[in-house]
């Protein structure tokens, strides 16, 4: 039915006339106008054109759009990378109107363009997962279900409660040996992402992917063992990754994709020094063109391979020979030294637990600061006899669970092996005390982490440090 439209960027003629092309940005914006109307738009077009495209076209046009030239414009524009808030804002309104009309696939299809642009418009998305928390999603094939879900990861809109319903109505433990390497890798993903450490359906999901072992490429072996080490969870499969499937595929991983295995190595306990310092030695050769993000994380996981302490014993003893260990030392010597430069910003926000927490500090006259970075991290509050304090919300944890997070103990293990205390008050222990009670735990964390009775505590000075927050 799209045989005969004219391609974006371009204006149908009409009796005669020849319209001159339009930007692109406002061609998109008339994309509307293109496929609802035939010879017969031209005069439309005129006007729109000679007009403010922002405050007229979606209302001139949108009164007209069915769902099929909704969907099909989704996808285009989308493909295209348009990304103005104003034209999604008003097709993601129109789109909101047809999902009750939609199919569950058609609804993949709104939910896949809203991610190529990053676009978030949470009533458009919260009337989707409706439609999606329903048996109708069990006519979904295995790419299909995969790919949504991790659409909907990446526009930050799946949760565990969420995951946990669409596995159950998609008939997850039925069609398990129906998903391919890249499906079972997204999976995977989708319960790192969520922090769902359910270990009976993520076992189910690793040994699925090691069947298929034949199928992994470098991204979805990456992608498979990173997702594995954020859910601190290693089995064969693990094993497998790391020993086998990795070394014969890195020479395809992307920059992006060593890092998160130079990551997962040393949050999980396997003896791969050697795969860790070949990925660290191709890293350094990239070390101009890498993103602040990954910056941050290799010097993460500097401070594990400078302080072996922070790392689990299998990771930790392999690391021992003396060649392996030189080559990653070498390696990461240069990736920090050709970043040395980049200030990579904090991004920690004080929340109202932690505002509250500064007023016990005052109240126990110890000398604090917030947010001071410490090595790689940056913890909630410094305390004198090198304390760090970690206020624990609920992301620090697994969901339906009170196990720390693997990036959560890696964080513990580091300010350890820096010689650092840690004081951590987990939301679910400090929440339902009273002030007194609130009182004497946190002097007996801030004695025990610090070795020193509190009026000791009290009496030392809190020096060396600034208000900078970047690390």
């Amino acid at each position: 039915m799209y045989a005969d439209l004219p391609p974006f960027g371009c204006t149908p003629q009409a009796e005669g006339v020849e319209l001159q092309p339009f930007s692109r940005k406002t061609s998109v914006f008339l994309g509307i106008s293109l496929i609802t109307d035939d010879q017969a738009c031209s005069a439309q077009v005129r006007f729109l054109a000679s007009t403010d495209v922002e405050s007229r076209s979606a209302h001139f046009s949108l009164q007209r759009l069915g769902r099929e030239e909704l969907l099909f414009l989704l996808k285009e524009v989308s493909c295209a990378g348009e990304r103005d808030r104003q034209l999604w804002k008003v097709y993601s309104k129109k789109a909101h109107q047809m999902v009750a009309s939609c199919s569950v696939e058609e609804l993949c299809d709104i939910v896949r363009a809203l991610c190529r642009v990053h676009y978030h418009r949470w009533s458009l998305l919260n009337a989707v997962k409706r439609r999606m928390r329903s048996r109708e999603i069990q006519s979904l094939s295995p790419r299909r279900f995969t790919q949504l879900l991790s659409d909907l990861r990446r526009l930050n809109f799946v949760d565990g409660p969420m995951l946990q319903d669409v596995l159950k109505h998609w008939q997850f433990e039925e069609k398990i040996q129906e998903l391919d390497a890249f499906d079972l890798c997204l999976l995977l993903i989708a319960f790192a992402r969520c922090s769902m450490r359910e270990e009976e359906r993520v076992s189910t999901i690793s040994q699925a992917l090691r069947q298929k072992s034949s199928d992994l490429t470098a991204s979805t072996a990456a992608g498979s063992l990173y997702a594995m080490a954020l859910l601190d969870y290693q089995d064969d499969t693990a094993f497998f990754l790391a020993a086998k499937a990795l070394p014969r595929c890195l020479g395809h991983a992307s920059q992006q994709e060593l890092v998160n295995i130079a990551f997962a190595l040393v949050v999980l306990d396997l003896p791969a020094a050697e795969l860790f310092s070949f990925v660290l030695e191709r890293l350094a050769l990239q070390a101009d063109t890498l993103e602040p993000v990954a910056v941050h994380a290799l010097r993460i996981v500097a401070h594990a391979v400078k302080f072996p302490e922070a790392l689990r014993p299998a990771m930790r003893n392999s690391l021992e020979v003396p060649e392996i260990k030189g080559r990653s030392v070498k390696a990461l010597q240069e990736v920090l030294g050709k970043t040395q430069h980049m200030a990579i910003q904090c991004a920690t926000t004080s929340s109202k637990l932690q505002r509250a927490i500064e007023r016990y500090f005052k109240e126990l006259q110890v000398q604090h600061l917030p947010e001071q970075a410490v090595g790689p991290y940056v913890p909630d509050f410094i305390l004198p006899k090198k304390i760090a304090v970690e206020v624990d919300g609920f992301t620090h944890f697994y969901a339906f669970s009170q196990r720390l997070t693997a990036k959560s103990e890696l964080k513990r293990r580091i300010f350890n092996a820096l010689g650092w205390g840690v004081v951590s008050l987990p939301h679910f222990k400090w929440l339902p005390m009273n002030h007194q009670e609130k009182l004497v735990y946190l002097v007996e964390q801030i004695e025990m982490a610090g070795g020193a009775p509190i009026t000791v505590i009290q009496k030392t000075p809190l020096e060396g440090f600034s208000t900078s927050k970047r690390r």
